[in-house]
């Protein structure tokens, strides 16, 4: 199994309700990582464009499909900034970079961020790994609480 495939199997943890329970009554896990495509120096989309998340999720992972690209270190900028619909960033999650696979980002819900209802915009930045300079524009897309 190539090293892609089982950290999707790792982090990707689906555990169906068992029977008579509910949605809620769900183990927290990790929602189903979102890829980020990234061609000829453009990010040209997510695979969930709009992520619909479950109040028993507790994290969202993203991964860069392309080895060229990888998330900024945070002194350049925040791989992934998670903000209200204006844009205003929130403290409703702790995100990061994976400290040894730079093509993964993760974001924890906080305070807030399982509150059903609750729509985030947020804002995905890479560099390019020979460069470090980063893509630009960055892609914007929407994090749904359900």
């Amino acid at each position: 199994m190539n090293k892609k495939r089982a950290m999707l199997l790792a982090l990707a943890v689906v555990v169906a309700p068992a029977p008579g329970q509910s949605e809620s009554d769900r183990p927290f896990q990790t929602h189903p990582p979102v890829s980020v495509y990234v061609t000829a120096g453009k990010i040209t989309g997510v695979s969930e464009p709009d992520i619909n998340t479950y109040s028993y999720e507790t994290d969202i992972v993203w991964w860069i499909d392309n080895p060229d690209y990888e998330f900024p270190d945070k002194n350049l900028a925040d791989g992934i900034i998670i903000g209200d619909m204006n844009g205003k960033p929130t403290n409703h999650h702790d995100c990061f970079r994976a400290p040894n696979e730079h093509r993964w980002y993760q974001c924890r819900k906080m305070d807030g961020g399982f509150t059903p209802g609750n729509n985030y915009k947020y804002t995905v930045n890479v560099v390019d790994t020979q460069t470090k300079q980063l893509v630009n524009p960055p892609l914007d897309p929407f994090i749904h609480n359900r």
